[in-house]
């Protein structure tokens, strides 16, 4: 008996008492609710691009993307922005165009455990333009900055490998001839330039294809200058002491050839050109080779002469002159006798 008073008691405006227990329960969530506290995290946007689509609409606007998080203050002072993992998947599109896409959040499992957690992000969907992805080899040419020492020049430059896979969106793609590296600098340099270097790429829907390390190699060389001499004259040299040269004295006309700057050091002082007469021990007409000494950094072009004809003749030795006695020191001398 009592317990069917106890039900009419519950069934009695019954209505009334479920709005006020709805009202309860929406006003202990709002109470919860408002009890939390809220945080923002800004998180970069990964797109998932494994297909043969790719995008090719400027990303600057959706670079990163705000995740915000109600939950407990504990809760909150635990998370950081590498508990987020925020991308838009283009992986399963197959048709060119513009496609609007919801941003997926994927938060680290630990996360999971918090209770009560409200995870959400601004903007939750962006649109896209998408294209056909290629791949195109193009050369890669060497930037090469500055300028050797003085008097050497750049022969030749190369770079290893010499070419690249640029991959990206065909209409981008299509674009593109050639890809320069990082620079390398050949300023004031005397010798062969070799330096690794790194693919610059100023578009950013452009990649490159993954290969071994580009290695540029400059050569190095001096640059040659020649100099001329003339009216140089021909030295005897080694001539025996009981000899004279009684022939005109020769002249020569000399190109040496050298670097720049072994060439503008070069004087003639630095050079001796004779005819050798050690051999030589009797007087008389001879014809001997014109030898040219010059330094070792430089290079005989021309000389206007090769041999030198010569006149040798004996040095006469001189006498002491004795005067013949008179005839009466002569007749004295007998006398005294």
């Amino acid at each position: 008996m009592n317990i069917n008073k106890f039900f009419q008691k519950i069934m009695n405006n019954w209505k009334v008492k479920i709005i006020c227990i709805v009202i309860a329960l929406l006003i202990y969530v709002f109470h919860v609710i408002a009890s939390l506290d809220h945080k923002n995290y800004i998180v970069p946007l990964e797109i998932k691009q494994n297909g043969n689509l790719i995008v090719c609409s400027d990303l600057t606007p959706y670079k990163f993307i705000k995740v915000s998080v109600r939950g407990k203050a504990e809760h909150l002072a635990s998370i950081s922005e590498n508990d987020f993992k925020v991308y838009v998947d283009i992986s399963s599109i197959v048709d060119e165009g513009e496609v609007e896409l919801s941003v997926m959040v994927e938060c680290a499992e630990r996360l999971l455990e918090m209770d009560p957690l409200e995870i959400s992000c601004k903007p939750d969907n962006i649109k896209l333009k998408l294209e056909q992805k290629i791949i195109s080899y193009v050369p890669v040419k060497p930037s090469i900055t500055g300028s050797p020492a003085y008097g050497y020049e750049m022969v030749v430059n190369k770079i290893n490998p010499d070419s690249v896979g640029v991959i990206g969106p065909k209409s981008q793609v299509e674009k593109i001839e050639s890809v320069t590296t990082s620079p390398v600098s050949i300023n004031a340099a005397v010798k062969d330039v070799t330096q690794k270097v790194s693919l610059v790429n100023l578009n950013s829907f452009i990649k490159y294809e993954e290969t071994s390390p580009y290695e540029v190699y400059v050569e190095i060389k001096s640059l040659n200058q020649i100099k001329r001499f003339t009216s140089v004259p021909v030295v005897v040299e080694n001539l025996r002491s009981n000899l004279e040269v009684i022939s005109e004295p020769y002249f020569i006309d000399l190109t040496l050839e050298g670097s720049v700057v072994d060439i503008e050091k070069l004087n003639l002082s630095q050079i001796k050109v004779f005819v050798d007469c050690a051999e030589i021990e009797s007087e008389g007409e001879i014809t001997l080779p014109v030898i040219v000494n010059y330094p070792f950094s430089t290079k005989l072009v021309t000389q206007s002469i090769s041999s030198a004809t010569i006149k040798l003749s004996l040095i006469e030795e001189e006498h002491e002159d004795t005067e013949p006695l008179a005839e009466t020191d002569e007749i004295n001398l007998k006398d005294a006798e």
